[in-house]
């Protein structure tokens, strides 16, 4: 239902699509701290290092920064992201079938509109969702890529936190 009130794109198969992406990130997010918590060993020393780890892959995710303006020394950090090819699936899911967006005159702005809201209602800088993927440089043939990529890494996170148990477990032992 939240789907829906939050005036997302409201064709089904887009609500399966985005609940499918929403479900294998969170897979990949909780194999990550699997290994996390293996690789560390104590909460404390976990928890300390998560931060340093995460801040990075949320910022070359694309939230903040547009991949166009990475710079190469640290284009590889946006590949380990789950966080960009999550958000990459999920906009390509919100704009790609989207046609032409209506831009509202201005007799149709809300009086009590914020001054940001009118500006970006006179300007409507989007003609349609495929400007949007756009100016956000994502590329809606890279789907399947980024959906593997998501397998991939909760497939590589999963198999690297059993290797570092087996290995913990196995010094316990001796």
């Amino acid at each position: 239902m939240d789907y829906w009130m939050m005036g997302l794109y409201g064709h089904f198969s887009a609500f399966l699509t985005a609940s499918w992406v929403v479900l294998l990130a969170g897979y990949t997010a909780v194999t990550a701290g699997y290994l996390l918590s293996v690789a560390a060993g104590e909460t404390t020393l976990a928890l300390s290092i998560a931060a340093p780890i995460l801040i990075p892959l949320m910022l070359f995710s694309g939230y903040f920064l547009n991949a166009d303006k990475i710079p190469d020394y640290l284009k590889w950090l946006e590949y380990m992201s789950w966080f960009r090819h999550a958000s990459q699936l999920l906009m390509v899911n919100q704009w790609d079938d989207l046609g032409k967006i209506p831009c509202p005159e201005p007799h149709e702005i809300p009086e009590n509109a914020t001054l940001p809201e009118m500006c970006a209602a006179l300007n409507c800088p989007y003609i349609d969702g495929k400007a949007v993927l756009a100016y956000n440089t994502i590329d809606p043939d890279d789907q399947t890529a980024n959906t593997l990529y998501l397998i991939g890494l909760t497939i590589l996170f999963f198999i690297s936190a059993f290797v570092a148990l087996y290995l913990r477990a196995r010094r316990s032992r001796q």
